[in-house]
């Protein structure tokens, strides 16, 4: 900076027609040019100039404009830029060489940052302090694991973009942005966030915060000390749980009540109430927060409380759901005053919340503490804040009708208690949804470390990250790509208010951007764009108090882009990308060592380790491969946790397990079941830095009776996928109608159909958005994807036919596995060769991959009979969704297959419009008296997964028949082959979409007692 300074000075003493006549102008080729090297060179396009220069002899001092400090620059970078930029200066200055060079008033080597590795060691920081992570913990699960390589004790304030809004212009509610390709941006990045992001950074120890609604449950239990509005309470309002104390409680101030059906104008719920207080003494006082589920479901649980100066540092609540009891330890030193999340459990009938006012085991309280007592809350509900034209009285009024987490950012800080201060009331809904966010963490965090002047809730907020996509397209269909966007001033400090410097929020977003880009393009599309690391003025990377990034991942308006962005697989890709940078960042920030959270394991199976008992215990041994994640060799796992189901409950908080035993690559544990049950199981790994994401679900059951026989179901329903589209110069586009692509877990982000297919159509409104527009008549609403749940549906199937039965994963079938097992049962689902993003890119997914077709071989030749139901287990032989490019010899060998082993041939993946088949008898084997009519799933729904297109599937000769036929084309949906020692039964619809369970059981009986015929 000196050196900047003095060579200014000495140039302000020449003559002025030798410092900074036309430098613009002067140097426009030669910054031309040496953008198109720094294009080679970073794989960044950004166009910069010359502002002023000032000559030093045969030296030049050069102010560039914003955008040279847009590119990633590295070590040695400068120092090569400043050497070739000296080579191609203007025709004056030959012989010069480039002196100081600096952007917005700064050197160019304050831009200089270090590149993130991946072997586990905090990267060099200028900005590096002392770690905090010893000040406490604001929450913390009791019994959680803690990960010290990880991101426990660190907090960070994050958020998906835009929402729906209320449109004072136009009097409506109505989205930020165009709806395009079948969701919008409001939605679109809550597809990241919600069900990839925050679970990761939760997985690392993380405690996040989010100022949008982060449950998808529209319904809401609120339970508090306050009475709630009176009147009748419609479908879909939130209901009132019941508050009961025992002990010494007594007023705490004003907090919470939920006095109105509706909120407006600056109406604060958290300013109607009261809040309760007990003090922490060997008394045992208690406040209990009871509620009634309208249905069974997921449900996030939100507490309040009131933050006084005694209040306890270690206040313990007790959730019990219906997976058991799960404690929590809250700092209410910090975060009185608002929504505070605990946690998302399943809830059916009944559930509560307990707060204690003794400290829990082994902590311990100052004499005069208290603990305070406000409202709990369940679920997110529906929109509750009421807009409208101010002419209108507030009864007339209106909501937005969908589920608080569409809406936007402004509407759940206002229930969440955010006061004028935060909430801004002179400006309109729309700038002041993003543009508060900001004032949102600044509230969070006044009085932490990290905003100590500030007044606010005291919870010491790391960072903030505001999730985004952009608007554009590309004129040849190639990948816009990620931006990454900081702010090096505020009120013109380049400080937080900290005292830290903002210019390390430039190596956060660095860390991030570099994750992402380079995930992106070793993993899927090596062309991924990266663009600029730009320092501007936006408010969510301006005004918020601590480190802060706005990430714009790609483009929702260019359809290359968008190929990939509604693929769940690229999004889990993306989602741990921008983890994995956070992680980067906050290690280097405080130099201490990080390991990435393992990758979910794979290979996963259950055996039975004798012939089931019908009586007593069984033993069952659970086995499966840790996933090696090629591009982070710290996300090892050091250990594994078992979650447990049985029957139709729900899965408890699992259990590390403390003996696994290994062989090779495998590692095992042994569990017992009994008969009468279907045990359920879950695995989770983890190391020091966090644990991974859980495996597919695996079960097993014994019948009541049980006779003898066993059956493996095989899940190979592993799919995770885009729509189906099409791409062509003129014609381009999601095809839902063909297959609207597999959700991870729930589908949230889906708006509506595309129903502009051609490129040519510009973009003249959001309400006529051109090429790309879609219908929105479907936003807010949640159906299921693959829940990698699959086997559990035919296991009840079986037990009901006399089967025990067992399963296991697609990767980990072979003859083995089914060594002792009558029949297997392969649960296909809508398993279909998928394409990420590119024609030529990576395939996955198939239904029949060479060592399926060979096992199921193998076991048909030894005589075991082979059940097979999917939507595409004809269409992914003989033809294809996706625009492949196929293996003509695969494809033989496959067709061969499914002929010659299986015994069906493929007709059509149009089989059927309705979702109904019949049956139809042959001689020997009378199937109509046995089932009747039946419906699948065909349209969107919210209890499984739809299939759009069923294939129809015939007998391959004379050894099969037709025993199912769609109703509305009489094609044949199901067939039944004798070969040679072995039966088959083959449906062109997976049975788990069958409406009933009975229905199910039904037809696997049928096939039960086939397969036992002569």
């Amino acid at each position: 900076m000196k050196c900047f300074f003095g060579a200014a000075l000495l140039a302000l003493t020449l003559p002025l027609s030798l410092c900074a006549q036309n430098s613009g102008k002067l140097f426009t080729e030669s910054c031309d040019s040496m953008s198109v090297l720094m294009k080679e060179r970073s794989g960044v396009t950004c166009g910069f100039k010359v502002l002023r220069h000032f000559e030093s002899g045969k030296k030049l001092n050069i102010r560039f404009s914003t955008e040279l400090g847009d590119y990633p620059w590295r070590k040695d970078e400068v120092e090569w830029f400043r050497k070739t930029f000296g080579t191609i200066l203007p025709a004056k200055y030959t012989g010069y060489s480039v002196g100081n060079i600096t952007v917005n008033g700064n050197p160019l080597e304050d831009y200089i940052v270090t590149v993130p590795g991946n072997d586990g060691s905090p990267a060099p920081a200028a900005f590096r302090r002392k770690d905090p992570k010893d000040d406490g913990i604001f929450i913390r699960r009791v019994g959680e694991q803690e990960y010290a390589m990880g991101l426990t004790g660190r907090t960070v304030a994050l958020w998906q973009s835009h929402g729906r809004y209320y449109d004072e212009s136009q009097d409506r509610w109505d989205w930020q942005r165009a709806p395009l390709f079948q969701t919008v941006e409001d939605m679109y990045t809550q597809t990241y966030v919600l069900p990839f992001l925050i679970p990761m950074l939760e997985n690392a120890g993380a405690y996040v915060m989010t100022p949008r609604e982060r449950d998808i449950q529209t319904r809401e239990v609120i339970a508090d000390n306050d009475p709630a509005f009176t009147g009748i309470r419609a479908e879909g309002v939130r209901v009132e749980g019941r508050y009961s104390e025992k002990g010494s409680w007594s007023e705490a101030g004003t907090g919470f009540a939920d006095a109105s059906l509706t909120y407006s104008g600056i109406d604060n719920p958290f300013a109607m109430g009261t809040a309760r207080q007990a003090p922490c003494s060997s008394e045992s006082s208690h406040a209990v927060w009871d509620a009634d589920f309208p249905e069974k479901g997921e449900y996030a649980v939100y507490i309040s409380y009131k933050t006084l100066p005694q209040s306890s540092p270690c206040a313990r609540y007790s959730v019990r759901h219906a997976g058991g009891t799960t404690d929590f330890v809250v700092n209410q030193k910090m975060g009185g005053g608002t929504w505070i999340y605990l946690g998302t459990f399943e809830f059916e009938g009944t559930g509560s919340v307990t707060l204690y006012s003794e400290p829990p085991k082994g902590y311990a309280c100052p004499e005069d503490a208290c603990v305070t007592a406000d409202a709990v809350r369940f679920g997110g509900g529906m929109g509750k804040i009421a807009r409208g034209r101010a002419d209108l009285p507030v009864s007339e009024y209106s909501t937005s009708g969908m589920p608080s987490f569409c809406e936007g950012a402004i509407y759940w800080m206002q229930w969440a208690g955010a006061d004028t201060s935060v909430l801004a009331v002179e400006e309109g809904d729309y700038l002041r949804d993003y543009s508060r966010r900001g004032a949102w963490v600044g509230w969070m965090s006044g009085g932490s470390r990290t905003n100590p002047d500030a007044e606010g809730l005291g919870i010491p907020v790391d960072l903030s990250l505001a999730f985004h996509t952009d608007a554009g397209v590309s004129p040849d269909d190639s990948i816009i790509g990620t931006l990454a966007i900081y702010t090096l001033k505020c009120e013109d400090s380049e400080l937080l208010p900290n005292g830290e410097s903002r210019l390390q929020a430039r190596s956060y977003a660095d860390f991030v951007q570099t994750q992402i880009v380079e995930d992106i393009r070793s993993t899927c599309n090596p062309q991924w764009s990266r663009r600029g690391l730009w320092n501007r003025s936006y408010s969510e990377s301006r005004t918020t108090t601590v480190p802060a990034l706005l990430i714009e991942l790609l483009s929702h308006q260019n359809f290359a882009d968008m190929k990939f962005g509604l693929d769940p697989s690229f999004r889990f890709l993306v989602s741990r990308a921008i983890y994995k940078g956070v992680l980067k960042y906050l290690s280097a920030r405080y130099g201490c060592p990080y390991e990435v959270q393992p990758l979910p394991v794979n290979s996963f199976r259950t055996m039975f380790d004798t012939k089931p008992s019908e009586k007593g215990k069984t033993g069952v041994t659970l086995s499966w491969k840790a996933t090696v994640d090629s591009l982070e060799p710290t996300a090892r796992p050091d250990g594994y946790i078992l979650y447990t189901r049985i029957d139709d409950g729900a899965f408890d908080s699992g259990r590390v397990l403390k003996r696994t035993t290994g062989n090779g690559e495998t590692v095992s544990t042994h569990v017992t079941v009994t008969p009468g049950h279907i045990y359920s199981y879950r695995i989770v790994a983890f190391n020091k830095g966090g644990k991974s994401f859980p495996s597919q679900t695996l079960s097993v059951g014994i019948p009541e009776g049980y006779g003898g026989s066993t059956a493996l179901v095989v899940d190979n329903f592993t799919r995770v996928s885009a729509p189906a589209w099409m791409d062509s110069p003129q014609i381009a586009g999601f095809d839902s109608d063909l297959d609207a692509g597999v959700a991870y877990g729930k589908e949230i982000g889906f708006i509506g159909e595309q129903y502009q297919f051609k490129r040519e159509m510009p973009w003249l409104s959001n309400d006529n958005p051109g090429f790309g527009g879609s219908y929105t008549d479907k936003a807010g609403m949640v159906y299921p994807g693959n829940n990698l749940d699959n086997t559990v549906a035919h296991g009840k199937a079986l037990m009901s036919a006399g089967y025990a039965y067992h399963s296991v994963s697609a990767d980990s079938f072979d003859i083995s596995s089914a060594r002792n097992d009558s029949m297997v049962d392969i649960v296909c689902g809508k398993q279909v060769s998928t394409l990420l993003g590119i024609v030529g890119g990576r395939v996955a997914h198939s239904v029949f991959p060479a060592h399926i077709r060979q096992t199921i071989s193998e076991y048909a030749a030894a005589g075991g009979n082979v059940l097979v139901s999917g939507a595409y287990i004809g269409t992914d032989i003989w033809s294809s969704i996706y625009p492949l490019t196929k293996d003509e010899k695969e494809t033989e060998e496959a067709i061969k297959f499914a002929q010659e082993v299986l015994g069906f041939r493929w007709m059509t993946n149009y089989a059927s419009r309705k979702g109904e088949v019949w049956p139809m008898s042959f001689k020997g084997f009378d199937m109509t008296s046995r089932i009747g009519k039946m419906r699948f799933h065909q349209e969107k729904n919210c209890s499984i997964y739809n299939v759009e297109t069923p294939d129809g599937i015939a007998p391959a000769g004379e050894k099969g028949h037709s025993v199912l036929r769609y109703t509305d084309t009489n094609i044949s949906a199901g067939i039944f082959y004798k070969g040679n020692k072995y039966k088959t039964a083959c449906f062109g619809f997976p049975l788990e979409t069958l409406t009933t369970q009975e229905e199910i059981d039904s037809v696997v009986r049928a096939v039960a007692e086939y397969f036992g015929t002569e």
